[in-house]
């Protein structure tokens, strides 16, 4: 009777642990895939910016340059937007000159979301022609 009382408990006890190892899990799945929304829409918002101001709407016989933006990567803090605190993004613009009549342009966008010790980041990217 001793025996199957203690057989019982371990039982009981190393299913208890395993359910509570499920719930932390599960709970650190929520976080992760909400910081990794939050982390591709600053993505998205920085590769939007970016391609606007390559792109204007109101420019007259608009021609997409790289250079119309920001040289180089550009980095930029989302912490005073709501909904976007603890993240950031950074832009890059690459142009191929290759063909004589079009230019090609492909923009990337890097969103980062942090929160303590956990980072999420997402890449979009967008690739572009001149008319």
């Amino acid at each position: 009777m001793l025996f199957i009382s203690v057989f019982v408990i371990v039982v009981m006890a190393m299913l208890g642990l395993t359910m509570t190892n499920m719930l932390a899990t599960s709970a650190e799945s929520v976080v992760y895939e909400s910081l990794g929304l939050k982390a591709m829409n600053a993505a998205r918002t920085g590769l939007e910016i970016r391609v606007s101001a390559a792109f204007p709407l109101q420019a007259s016989g608009a021609i997409a340059l790289c250079e119309a933006a920001p040289a180089g990567a550009v980095a930029m803090n989302l912490d005073a937007i709501d909904g976007l605190q603890g993240c950031s993004y950074i832009t890059d613009c690459q142009s191929d000159n290759s063909s004589p009549k079009v230019t090609y342009y492909r923009f990337s966008s890097t969103g980062q979301c942090s929160v303590s010790d956990v980072v999420v980041s997402r890449t979009v990217a967008v690739d572009a022609r001149t008319l």
